[in-house]
């Protein structure tokens, strides 16, 4: 149930802050409805990974200590 709660927050919160990079970087990319662009799909993934990576370890290693 922990890991389930880590992903959820970390998916939350990189969802979050992704967009916000996005409005400051100009990249209005829609996966579903815009022409399909290699770059700027690799863009919009790299940008989110980058922030869900270090946030989902980050949790992890805390909820874990706390669970101790």
């Amino acid at each position: 149930m922990k890991e389930l709660i880590i992903i959820f927050i970390s998916l939350f919160i990189s969802e979050i802050v992704s967009d916000w990079i996005h409005s400051l970087v100009g990249l209005d990319y829609n996966w579903f409805t815009d022409k399909f662009d290699l770059l700027l799909l690799l863009a919009d993934f790299s940008i989110f990974l980058v922030i869900y990576v270090p946030i989902y370890l980050i949790l992890k290693r805390l909820i874990n200590r706390k669970g101790n």
